[in-house]
């Protein structure tokens, strides 16, 4: 179950970002900002700005060093080969048609069976300052595996895709996860071992399962 994703500190963050930027109102703004980032998230980071077909808003170093190349500025349709690219347009989808945050796991194929990646990423949705409709999605993404460049993707499986319908109620749960991670460790149970435990608890309420998208292929 790939929910070990959960209990990377980047993901924590961003849905915490997310939740404390909207203030009271459904989705949070976003006015452009880049260093209103929390710095630590950064790295991790990928904004697409210009919903239903968005550009690079900013690109992290880890996406820039995992593609090989800077893209900002580009239109995201012109840069991702064909399977990656409808993957990751099903998520810009998703996560504004929903209007919550989206999350997603899926393996890789990057050229021969040999190169595979698994990527964890969470999608949320932010609308322009004084606007109502999603307009931005920020993203983290999270890799393990494979360190070819993502540009060789050629394949792209999903595993699960998740909405999260209550982002207090899994930050909460997070954090307790994180909290409660020493006394784990001597039990013999690892902060992943306590992460898939509490999705499990969390299914049908703050956590909904979602449809993976079928599997896609093409250079």
């Amino acid at each position: 179950m790939p929910t070990h994703f959960f209990a990377d500190a980047a993901f924590l963050g961003l849905l915490q970002f997310w939740d404390e930027s909207r203030r009271g109102r459904a989705l949070p703004a976003w006015n452009g900002d880049i260093e209103a980032l929390p710095v630590a998230l950064r790295p991790y980071l990928v904004v697409a700005d210009g919903l239903p077909d968005p550009r690079y808003g900013f690109i992290g170093a880890e996406g820039v060093r995992r593609w090989g190349s800077d893209a900002t500025g580009l239109p995201v349709s012109d840069v991702l080969p064909p399977a990656y690219g409808r993957y990751i347009q099903s998520l810009f989808d998703e996560a504004s048609t929903r209007r919550a945050p989206v999350f997603s796991a899926s393996i890789f194929r990057q050229g021969s069976d040999d190169d595979l990646i698994m990527t964890g990423r969470l999608f949320t949705p932010f609308t322009r300052p004084g606007a109502d409709e999603p307009a931005v999605i920020i993203n983290v993404q999270l890799f393990k595996g494979s360190e070819q460049p993502l540009s060789r993707v050629t394949y792209v499986h999903e595993i699960r895709r998740d909405l999260i319908a209550i982002a207090p109620a899994l930050c909460a749960k997070l954090e307790e996860a994180r909290r409660y991670y020493h006394a784990a460790r001597a039990l013999g149970r690892s902060l992943t071992d306590e992460v898939e435990s509490m999705a499990r608890s969390l299914m049908g309420s703050a956590l909904v399962s979602l449809t993976p998208l079928a599997d896609q292929t093409g250079k």
